[in-house]
């Protein structure tokens, strides 16, 4: 069947097609639940409402193919320049390919992205060694475009196939000799428990949670001393409590806490989807220091992991 190179130029636009949208995001090799329509949409509207948006699609058959969606920003002040939706605080979009369309799909979105309405295409935070991205490289070479990359940060990944024995064998010595010294401390002194939330009544109940998160990490230097924690930067705890709102709805949203006499002193905010733990947003309480509570939390996440079979990879998304 032909392909048909389409633009979606409004978030009306990429709402509408917002079923179209997910269907390839489910069949792309791209799992965060940030690359959906509406966590797009939810990116744009609160980062970037005036910015030209571009989004970049490849039907076939009644079926999109391959999409790239784009925001307008600037480099340096000076040049106009497409822009994945993202930033520090958060992902918004990435690009989408169904992988079983074929190569002539993304030499077609290659041609669409040569047209785009900026000079310059300037793509932060990809992974440029996933499939998708060598494609559009190659494809984008072979209309006499040079794109380049390099790297700007590593982002920390952990894997956890294999027992629970030899997960920790491929840590340091030091590490191990860590993690037991400050777990004898804590309990020493007081009783830890894991919680982990997947299951939530109503948005309401995700709002409580995730304010509960935040507070956490108001605690830590983010807000004590730098003032840039979530909670003290204006309209970033509304953010971050939709976009969980929305992970919830689709059953991707996991905040783990770590608990200390029944208080929360850690936190991991995420996405959970059925190959990978998507942890962007971590913190922990300063009071609590000296148990070095985020490596407490981890620690025990990796063990029920291994315990119940969850052997997720976990993606921190960031440098």
């Amino acid at each position: 069947m032909p392909l048909q190179l389409r633009y979606l130029r409004s978030l009306a636009e990429l709402r509408a097609n917002a079923a179209a949208w997910d269907d390839l995001w489910f069949r792309s090799a791209q799992t965060a639940p940030v690359a959906r329509a509406e966590m797009v949409a939810q990116w744009i509207e609160h980062f970037a409402p005036r910015a030209e948006f571009h989004a970049i699609v490849i039907e076939q058959s009644n079926q999109f193919v391959a999409a790239l969606p784009l925001v307008g920003g600037q480099l340096a002040k000076v040049m106009r320049v497409g822009k994945l939706p993202r930033n520090e605080w958060s992902p918004g979009g990435d690009l989408l390919w169904d992988s079983s369309a074929g190569d002539a799909s993304m030499d077609a979105l290659a041609e669409g992205l040569k047209q785009a309405p900026w000079p310059l295409v300037w793509l932060d935070g990809i992974a440029p060694r996933r499939a998708a991205w060598q494609k559009l490289q190659g494809a984008l070479e072979q209309l006499g475009l040079e794109p380049t990359y390099h790297d700007q940060t590593q982002v920390g990944m952990v894997d956890c196939s294999g027992d629970w024995e030899s997960m920790q064998a491929r840590w340091s010595g030091n590490h191990r000799r860590h993690v037991r010294k400050i777990a004898r401390k804590a309990h020493a002194e007081g009783e830890l428990a894991l919680r982990i939330e997947r299951e939530f009544a109503s948005p309401a109940h995700v709002c409580e949670l995730v304010q509960q998160c935040f507070a956490i990490e108001d605690r830590s230097w983010k807000g004590t001393a730098s003032g840039s924690s979530v909670q003290r930067t204006p309209g970033m705890l509304d953010f971050f409590v939709r976009q969980a709102q929305l992970a919830a709805e689709w059953g991707q949203l996991q905040l783990v806490f770590l608990n200390f006499n029944e208080r929360p002193i850690a936190f991991e905010f995420g996405w959970r989807t059925a190959t990978t733990f998507y942890t962007p947003k971590v913190g922990f309480d300063e009071m609590y220091a000296r148990f070095s509570p985020g490596q407490l939390l981890r620690h025990e996440l990796y063990r029920q992991m291994q315990a119940t079979g969850e052997r997720r990879t976990i993606d921190f998304m960031g440098d």
